[in-house]
């Protein structure tokens, strides 16, 4: 059986034990111990035929009418061309039975962000925005994303370039991590996002990937959303109301849901430019080289004349279901001076905010230890920077 098709059964079996009640995206996802990307998609795909429905008000799905038609084909089912013939395991995966072959798309290319976002517009709900490809590709590829046209946003001119202006670092959505990653000037005044940017996947996604998709995408184990919560970033969206400018904190919302309209696309991040006496840093603890974060901790921290913790933001990578931000550990830091002592207690403070689920990573409680490990870490040296050292 297609592993796709064996999860969805999985979840509508889990949904039909609770009844009208329905379950959370998150519970789903804790109970049934699947990945949280595909359980989303799965989830998705299982909506638009008809078999779940989603409760706005409650963010809860629940088994939908499409189930009814058990005992006839449903109106969305057709016979596989493979039905009824023997074929070889190779010829299987050509016809789709492996899911390795698209749905059917209409491929657009718009020229800029009018374009697009009229695009969008006009394929409503049918339409996904194409960038590094990344996330997208590989669930068109598995079908749990069927999107009717694909738009691509490589090439629109103006969405890639990296610079200081008004105040603020402008990071064009379009950029490559790796560009961000060799860029001298993020390397020589923004640490925080040159650390990031090193260890996000591995060369060939870094190559690829952009930031705008990763932020849009809002996977609590992406790298972007931990780094941006910890540099208070601003993010940039244009559409056909016109251009919003949204703090991280908004526009993060919650597992793989950001605040962005269907008609929106990220175009710009903004990062404030650091002050003098700031420091950050980005550590992150991995399975192996271009695995996922079993956790990761963002710091970026500005010291007063009295070498007093004057700002500080921590975010945290992959314990929570969104990138969070560890409100209580930059509280217990903000105004005192940076020593062992302080560094230990934010540390602490931002192990018991976080809320990591148990998985094939670890135990919850292991990821919370690793939290205060990696929070006095990537304090420790985001002070060293602020202080003048490497």
């Amino acid at each position: 059986m297609v592993p796709a098709v064996a999860r969805a059964i999985r979840i509508l079996r889990y949904l039909a034990r609770h009844g009208d009640r329905g379950a959370t995206l998150a519970q789903i996802h804790r109970a049934l111990d699947l990945n949280k990307s595909t359980c989303h998609n799965i989830l998705k795909t299982l909506q638009r035929y008809g078999f779940l429905e989603f409760m706005p008000p409650s963010r809860r799905y629940r088994l939908g009418h499409a189930l009814v038609e058990l005992g006839r084909l449903s109106r969305y089912v057709r016979p596989h061309p493979s039905v009824g013939v023997r074929l070889s395991p190779r010829k299987m995966r050509h016809r789709g039975w492996g899911g390795m072959i698209t749905d059917k798309f209409e491929y657009l290319v718009p020229r800029t962000v009018a374009e697009a976002v009229s695009l969008l517009q006009r394929h409503r709900g049918e339409a996904k925005l194409l960038a590094g490809g990344h996330s997208l590709i590989p669930l068109m590829k598995l079908r749990l994303a069927t999107p009717r046209y694909l738009v691509d946003l490589n090439r629109i001119d103006g969405l890639a370039d990296i610079n200081e202006a008004g105040g603020f670092l402008r990071v064009g959505a379009l950029t490559r991590h790796a560009d961000i990653e060799t860029s001298d000037l993020i390397l020589s005044r923004y640490p925080l996002l040159a650390d990031a940017a090193r260890v996000i996947a591995d060369p060939l996604v870094r190559n690829m990937g952009t930031i705008g998709g990763s932020l849009a995408h809002a996977d609590p184990a992406g790298d972007w959303g931990a780094a941006m919560l910890a540099a208070r970033a601003q993010v940039v969206v244009s559409g056909a109301r016109g251009e919003r400018i949204l703090p991280i904190d908004e526009f993060l919302v919650d597992m793989f849901t950001t605040a962005l309209q269907p008609d929106e696309i990220v175009t710009e991040i903004r990062v404030p430019q650091p002050p003098p006496r700031s420091g950050g840093a980005y550590v992150k603890l991995e399975r192996k080289v271009g695995d996922f974060a079993i956790v990761a901790v963002g710091v970026s921290v500005v010291l007063d004349g009295k070498d007093r913790c004057e700002q500080v933001g921590l975010g945290l990578c992959n314990v929570g279901a969104t990138s969070l931000r560890a409100r209580r550990a930059e509280e217990a830091l903000r105004g005192k001076t940076p020593d062992e002592e302080a560094i230990a207690g934010a540390a602490r403070a931002a192990a018991e905010e976080c809320d990591p689920t148990s998985d094939l990573r670890g135990p919850a409680e292991y990821k919370r230890d690793i939290v205060r490990v990696l929070g006095a870490r990537a304090l420790r040296l985001a002070v060293q920077r602020a202080r003048g050292g490497v």
